[in-house]
Formats: C-alpha cells, structure tokens, sequence
C-alpha cells in the first residue's frame, strides 16, 4: 500500500497539528514495516524518519503562500504520480479532484462554533473547503468524542464512516519538581513559584478570564505567584493584553514567554505548582495531558474534549466563572496533599493514551479504506 500524507504541518513551528503529526509519523514508521508512505508539502520540511519507504516530496512555486490552494489544486497531481492508494488529510482539507482514497482527520470546529475567535482568511477557507473534504472522504479520524459528537451533529449522514482516534502526550514524563524549577529560573528569570498556562494567545484559550481569576487569588486568596503564558501571539487578542493591563500586572506577576521549545516544555510543567487551561472549547486539548504526563495537577474547563481528556484526574471548572476559577486555584495551591493526588491521579490517566495506539487506529483505518 503506498500511502500519501499531508505534510504541510511539518512546515511551520510546531504547535498542536505538527506535534501530533510528527508523532505520529514516527510511531508508524516504528509499527508498520510494510507500507511506502510520501510526504507531501508546498514548504521544505525536515523529514522526522530516516527510513527507505519514507519518501519527502516538496512541491515548492507558485503556491507556496497558500498551502490550502496548493493541496485543492495542485496535490492530486502528485499523488497521481505516485500512484497513492491512501491519502491522510491531517489538517482536515483534501484534494478537489478525488484521484485515490481519502482519510481525513478532523479537530475541531472552531469555524463553526465560535467563528468570532477566528481571523476571518482562517475562517473563510475553513468554511469552504473543510465541509466539502468530510462529505468526500471515505473515513474520517476524530480526535475525541467531542468532536465525532460534533461531525455528527453537523454533518448528519456522516457519522456512519467516523473513528475516534485519540492524540497523547507524546515524549513527555516527571523530572523532579526542584529541577524544574531551578531550569526556569535560570533561563526565563522566574524567582517565584508559577501557575502555567499553555497555548496560541488568541479568544478561544480564555485567558482574559484566566487574568482576572489570577488577579482575584493574589488580592482576595492571599496567594503569591507568579503566572507564566506560554504560546505564540495569534489572533485577535487585543482584549487579552487590554485585561492584562486593566489588572495592572507587572512583568513579575505575569510573563507572556512566547513560543517555547520542545526542550523546556518538560521542565515547565515539572516546575509549576499548578496548570490551568481555561478554554472555552479544544477538540482533544494537548497542554492538559501533557501536564499530567510531566506529574503537574491540571484545573481545566468542564467543556467540549476536556473531561474527556483529563477523566478524574484534574478539577473541572465552568469557563465563565472566573470567581469559581479563582477558588479552585487557591484551593489545590494551599493543599499539598491535593496536588500530590492530582499529580498521581495525572500519571496515571496521561498513561492511558499513547502514539503507537494511534498510530495503530490510523493504519487499521488506511488498511481498510484501500481494501
């Protein structure tokens, strides 16, 4: 079976779509010693395998710019020099001429739900390509319950031909809290104990209600710390940087870090005292498990993929509650024995979901769509 991919994620920093696909590419290069598989992509990428049936194939031109044009215009070219059987549509856009099988895997429906989180290039293309890939591909990958939940909702008829294919937590696991902790103070000038929060800075994470919550525990919990954002700067976020300012944070209270390698990811979960992930809606939600892998108690909302991702491990709160935010905070950050529980409990569930599962679920899927 030769076996096509999307591999565009690949070319960019890599977020929540290029972590997991990079993940899982290497966890099927490791399980499947059959198959050819090509990677495709507008952009020059480095290739995550080093193995002879693993083909990089960049088509960079004209279409470097717009990656969605390039693959509904230009990929099934490609693929019918190839001669694919399967194509894997990881950032839920497929090919408008349909040359072989397609396999898409679907996130979210950010677009659909909360199109005002969106810059509107980003909503317009989703709009227009991502209903007409699902009604067209031969299966579809959701990445929880949530999500099929959704498709199904949305896309009534579809259903039928849906798999719930879960994401993990991929490399991640506990260092000890005093390594963490002394990693971040000498890289990032952390002198306090922290609160983490990780992902895009953009509507949808909620940070404003994550602001006024922390505001709410230093003036009315008593409580000392300093809260670390970590993510890239997205869109639409003005309102964000507006409440940062209103609350009248110094850059000890709050620091917005950026983008943040892979490398000291592990090192900021194991530092922090507590994770808190207040979005308002996530298709699986990776930050919260990667928490949990790294030993770090998790708060998140009791929305969408969340309490499937976290089960009973973490605490639950409603994302507009920031009073409720605030007083679960202060709670797990003045009892230890709380946090250690959590921080068992997160072990145990990031345990449960691994690459190699989904690596397994998405070429079970492969496998029986080319059959």
């Amino acid at each position: 079976m030769r076996i096509g991919i999307d591999a565009r994620p690949l070319a960019i920093k890599l977020t929540g779509v290029g972590k997991s696909l990079q993940q899982t590419i290497k966890a099927l290069s490791k399980i499947d010693g059959e198959n050819e598989y090509f990677l495709y992509s507008n952009r020059d990428f480095p290739m995550p395998v080093e193995n002879g049936r693993w083909h990089k194939c960049v088509d960079q031109g004209l279409f470097t710019v717009n990656g969605t044009l390039w693959v509904a215009t230009r990929l099934h070219k490609m693929l019918i020099r190839d001669g694919i059987d399967v194509l894997w549509g990881p950032m839920q856009i497929a090919p408008l001429s349909k040359v072989c099988k397609t396999v898409i895997m679907v996130y979210d429906f950010v677009w659909s739900f909360f199109p005002e989180t969106m810059s509107l290039p980003n909503l317009i293309i989703s709009r227009l390509f991502i209903p007409r890939s699902i009604r067209r591909a031969d299966r579809i990958a959701c990445i929880s319950e949530a999500t099929a939940c959704d498709l199904a909702h949305l896309f009534v008829g579809n259903a039928s031909k849906t798999e719930v294919v879960h994401l993990a937590a991929g490399d991640y696991s506990p260092l000890k809290k005093e390594e963490g902790e002394r990693y971040i103070a000498r890289k990032y000038g952390v002198q306090s104990r922290y609160i983490l929060n990780v992902g895009t800075i953009e509507p949808r994470k909620n940070l404003s209600c994550l602001l006024q919550a922390f505001n709410l525990l230093r003036s009315r919990h008593g409580v000392d710390y300093c809260l670390l954002i970590v993510g890239s700067s997205g869109w639409r976020n003005s309102n964000i940087y507006n409440t940062y300012r209103e609350c009248g944070f110094t850059e000890n209270e709050v620091k917005f870090l950026g983008y943040v390698s892979d490398m000291d990811m592990p090192y900021l979960y194991a530092g922090a005292e507590l994770f808190v992930f207040p979005s308002l809606y996530e298709g699986f939600g990776l930050p919260p498990l990667e928490a949990m892998a790294c030993g770090c108690p998790v708060i998140t909302s009791n929305v969408s993929s969340l309490p499937e991702v976290v089960g009973d491990a973490g605490l639950m709160v409603s994302p507009d509650d920031i009073e409720g935010l605030a007083q679960t905070m202060g709670r797990v950050l003045k009892d230890e024995y709380l946090r250690q529980q959590m921080s068992l409990k997160g072990l145990e569930r990031a345990r449960q979901f691994s690459w190699e599962k989904t690596a397994h679920r998405m070429l079970d899927m492969f496998s029986s769509v080319a059959r």
